[in-house]
C-alpha cells in the first residue's frame, strides 16, 4: 500500500471521527447549552448559553460538511481539509489549556484536551504526508 494511500484512509476516519464529535456536541450544546457549560465547570449565564448556541451550530454545520467531504480524493482538497481541521483542533487545545490553567474548566477539560491533541497529532501527520505527494493524481490512487 502506498504511503499516499494510507494518508487518504487515515484522513477519511479522522474525518469520520470528527464529523461524529461535531454532530454530537453540536447538537447537545444546542439544545442543552447550560449542562453543556455546568458538565465543564462554567458558569451558564445568559450570555455564556448564547455564545454555546453559536458555538453548538457552528460545531455541527462543521461536522456535517466534514462527514461530506471525507471521502474527497483530491489531493488539494484532501490537503485543505488535514491543514484545516489541524489548525482547528491545535487552536481549540491552546484555548482549552489556558482555560484548564486558569482554573475556568474543570477535570472534563482534560478529557477534550487528550483528544483535541490526539486530533492535532493525526491531521499533522496527514497534511505532511500529503505534501509529499504529487499533484498530478489523487492521494488514494497507486501509480502503476
Amino acid at each position: 500500500m502506498k504511503p499516499n494511500h494510507q494518508a487518504a484512509q487515515l484522513l477519511t476516519t479522522l474525518l469520520s471521527i470528527t464529523a461524529a464529535i461535531g454532530a454530537l456536541y453540536g447538537v447537545a450544546t444546542l439544545l442543552t447549552p447550560a449542562a453543556y457549560l455546568q458538565m465543564l465547570g462554567l458558569d451558564p449565564n445568559p450570555s455564556a448559553v448564547l455564545q454555546a448556541r453559536y458555538f453548538g451550530a457552528a460545531v455541527l454545520g462543521a461536522g456535517l460538511m466534514l462527514g461530506m467531504a471525507r471521502k474527497a480524493q483530491e489531493l488539494t482538497v484532501q490537503r485543505a481539509l488535514s491543514l484545516g481541521n489541524f489548525a482547528v483542533v491545535t487552536g481549540s487545545a491552546v484555548v482549552t489549556t489556558i482555560g484548564l490553567a486558569s482554573g475556568l474548566l474543570n477535570a472534563v477539560g482534560w478529557g477534550f484536551l487528550v483528544s483535541e491533541l490526539a486530533l492535532a497529532a493525526g491531521y499533522g501527520y496527514v497534511f505532511v504526508r500529503l505534501l509529499q505527494a504529487r499533484p498530478d493524481r489523487p492521494a488514494d490512487k497507486e501509480s502503476p
